[in-house]
């Protein structure tokens, strides 16, 4: 799937353009229908575990924090799909780009680690 970004367009695996926008439009329910039943995500030092858990963490941190997120980047690193954005918000260091470290599982995302960003050497 193409998103358009202020960049261009960046060509992403459908579940992660539909994770992006559900997590940007706080619908939980597409949040939900992206990840596998078994789906672990590592965010801010915490592991979560399946869909709805993920789901709940990702739109209250995004809530909380008045969230914006600006796609800057995707590619492949180690075989994966990683995807970069700039996030801007209510909390220390905004804005921060981070990492989106992506597994895929057929169409579901079954992994998902969010770090911060490290340039490239």
């Amino acid at each position: 799937m193409k998103v358009l970004t202020k960049l261009g367009e960046l060509e992403l695996p459908e579940s992660i353009a539909s994770f992006f926008q559900a997590s940007v439009e706080y619908d939980e329910e597409l949040l939900t229908e992206c990840f596998a039943e078994d789906a672990i995500l590592q965010d801010e030092g915490m592991e979560y575990r399946g869909p709805s858990e993920i789901s709940r963490h990702i739109i209250k941190a995004n809530r909380d924090a008045a969230v914006t997120k600006e796609l800057i980047d995707f590619k492949e690193k180690d075989g994966l799909p990683v995807a970069t954005a700039m996030l801007s918000g209510d909390f220390e260091g905004s804005p921060l780009p981070l990492d989106f470290h992506f597994v895929l599982s057929g169409e579901k995302i079954k992994s998902l680690d969010i770090t911060l960003s490290e340039p490239e050497s």
